[in-house]
């Protein structure tokens, strides 16, 4: 069943209720060198297996950049 989030202040909507690593997969962005949130609460990245995202979840994704 499809739903809607919003990703990075985007709506967005998604096949069905994604788990973190497949939503990443999903938007073809790395897993590597990100963090994630949903609904303002960082995800570990231990947790991206198991934890889904649902109906109306707000996510941000965030990369770390390099320099100064």
């Amino acid at each position: 069943m499809p739903i809607n989030v919003t990703v990075n202040g985007c709506s967005t909507n998604l096949p069905s209720a994604l788990t973190i690593a497949e939503l990443l997969a999903h938007l073809e962005l790395p897993d590597r060198g990100v963090a994630v949130a949903v609904n303002r609460e960082v995800i570990a990245r231990s947790s991206w297996q198991t934890i889904k995202v649902g109906p109306n979840d707000a996510i941000e994704i965030v990369s770390a950049a390099a320099g100064g």
